[in-house]
This record gives structure tokens, C-alpha cells and sequence, in this order.
């Protein structure tokens, strides 16, 4: 599958309303393809290193009015799938002091955009937190699919995720995710 590139001007009007007259992003509802999507988290461990997870994503539909604003985003992860390649710290982070996955199944995410920067919640068990996720790539496939990244920074603390020292564990999760958003017809 190749990529056409689009601009900054152009993906700055892909999740925004159009300046000038550009092309805007395809109107109507789109749904991201698990099986093309990504979401990797990395904190900083023991101060020198960093761990890397990645988690699934269950679903995701993205919301495009008639203007070309991206007006809704709505992703649901399963929080069972976390994996960092190490099968203890895999099964610790799943287990009830951190993700408590048995009991609370999927992390969510949900947000809206304003430019090229999503705004919005993500939510881990009961604990929500503000995530703005800046968008680094949009492009268009050459059949008709979407393809983006974004990234951005949430502490862990608001999340619920804080009963290990910072020292041991870094406060900040850095939060990448790669996508190809199908329309939904």
C-alpha cells in the first residue's frame, strides 16, 4: 500500500475546517482497522532506561462533519493485551495494581480535534485524564483509507497508575499511535 503525502497546510485542513478552499478530510463516519493500528506507551524505569508496551485496540470510529472538522473520536482498547515482551512485567501491569484487567477490561479514549491536536480523555478503571495527542502524519492511501500518527504525554498518577515511586518508575507515559481509518459505508 503506498502513501500520497499531504502537506502540513493540507493535514492542518484535514483535521480542521478548510483554509481557502483546500481539500478537506472525507466527510462522514471512518473506522479504524485493528489490524493496521497502533498504540505503544513508553515510561522511563529505574531512571536510565525506558519500557516500551504496546495494547491492542478492540475499536475506534472517527466523526467527520460536513465541514472537514474531525468533531468526535471514540477508541477502546483491551487492557489484557498489554505486552512489553517480558512475561512477569506483562502480567504485573495487567494485574490489580496497575491495569486491574480482570475487572476493568478496556482503557478508553475519547476526543475531538482542533487543528492538528486531538483533545481529549482517556480513561484507565475509574480514573480520567486529559491526553492531547498531536497529530504527525495524515495522509490518504490510494484507496481512499486514512492513515495518521499522533503522540503525546499523560502522567501516569492521574490514571491511577501511581503506586510505584517515580524514582523507579517515570511519571510520564509517552503515548504514539499509528492508525488506517477505513470509511464506513
Amino acid at each position: 500500500m503506498t502513501f500520497e503525502h499531504i502537506d502540513h497546510t493540507l493535514r492542518e485542513s484535514m483535521m480542521s475546517s478548510a483554509p481557502h478552499g483546500t481539500k478537506t478530510f472525507p466527510v462522514g463516519a471512518w473506522a479504524l482497522d485493528p489490524a493496521e493500528s497502533s498504540i505503544t506507551v513508553s515510561v522511563r524505569s529505574l531512571v536510565v532506561s525506558s519500557v516500551t508496551l504496546s495494547v491492542d485496540i478492540q475499536e475506534g470510529f472517527v466523526l467527520v462533519d460536513d465541514t472537514g472538522v474531525v468533531r468526535q473520536i471514540d477508541v477502546k482498547v483491551r487492557a489484557d493485551t498489554v505486552r512489553s515482551g517480558n512475561a512477569h512485567r506483562d502480567r504485573h501491569v495487567r494485574g490489580a495494581d496497575f491495569l486491574n484487567s480482570e475487572n476493568s477490561p478496556l482503557i478508553t479514549y475519547s476526543g475531538r480535534s482542533q487543528v492538528d491536536v486531538i483533545h481529549g480523555v482517556v480513561q484507565v478503571q475509574d480514573h480520567p485524564a486529559a491526553l492531547q495527542l498531536k497529530v504527525t502524519q495524515a495522509s490518504l492511501t490510494e484507496d481512499g483509507s486514512a492513515a495518521f500518527a499522533a503522540h503525546g504525554v499523560v502522567d501516569r498518577r492521574l490514571l491511577g497508575l501511581g503506586k510505584l515511586s517515580s524514582t523507579l518508575i517515570g511519571r510520564d507515559l509517552d503515548v504514539s499511535v499509528r492508525g488506517i481509518a477505513h470509511p464506513v459505508r
